[in-house]
């Protein structure tokens, strides 16, 4: 029988959230998880079809690595 080696992380959801000049108040979970000594993680707008693809945020602290995704999402605001 094969033996399936699963890697199983903690997910850290934070909100956020920022008014848009067209949308208006949007309202953002951000997803981080910590893998091989970096911070990974993505975000999608619970009120409109919106997102922020996952990557690696090639940073070691959960605030740095939150801190991205929100300006991400700043830099693309509609």
């Amino acid at each position: 029988m094969d033996t399936i080696r699963d890697t199983v992380s903690e997910i850290k959801t934070f909100f956020y959230t920022i008014e848009s000049p067209t949308n208006g108040i949007e309202y953002w979970e951000l997803n981080l998880t910590y893998y091989n000594d970096s911070f990974y993680g993505g975000a999608k707008c619970t009120n409109f079809n919106l997102h922020v693809g996952w990557k690696n945020l090639k940073v070691q602290d959960d605030k740095s690595a939150a801190q991205i995704i929100i300006n991400k999402i700043k830099e693309n605001l509609l």
